[in-house]
């Protein structure tokens, strides 16, 4: 059963893909894992890590496990169910309305903005 909201997400659908389709796709798959892995393992953390011994390896694991698996999996996700480029402001908008959008675009920028100086990259 068509609804409405259905056949908007369908016309917004169309009219990006139209877009995109002179684009081409600069990441693959091992481009985006190497990029998380290197997000995870800031060089400024390595002292602490060498420090905490081997039982941070499953401090580690843990994390992996409870935060970045299921990130992954959201993100699989969405990304089947709207394929717009965008990420999460795209689904966001999409979800809701384009001032969600713009909040949670607006708090990934500024998380990322204020991350940056930190990590020292």
């Amino acid at each position: 059963m068509e609804t409405e909201h259905n056949i908007q997400l369908e016309a917004v659908e169309e009219r990006v893909l139209e877009r995109s389709r002179v684009l081409r796709r600069e990441l693959g798959l091992a481009d985006l894992v190497l990029a998380q892995l290197m997000y995870m393992m800031i060089p400024e953390y390595f002292g602490t890590a060498a420090k905490a011994g081997p039982s941070h390896v499953v401090l580690w694991l843990l994390a992996i496990a409870a935060f970045f698996v299921p990130l992954a999996l959201v993100v699989s996700h969405l990304n089947r169910l709207i394929p717009l480029e965008g990420g999460l402001y795209e689904w966001a908008r999409v979800a809701f309305n384009v001032r969600v959008g713009f909040f949670v675009a607006g708090i990934s920028g500024s998380m990322w903005s204020c991350t940056w100086p930190w990590s020292g990259s």
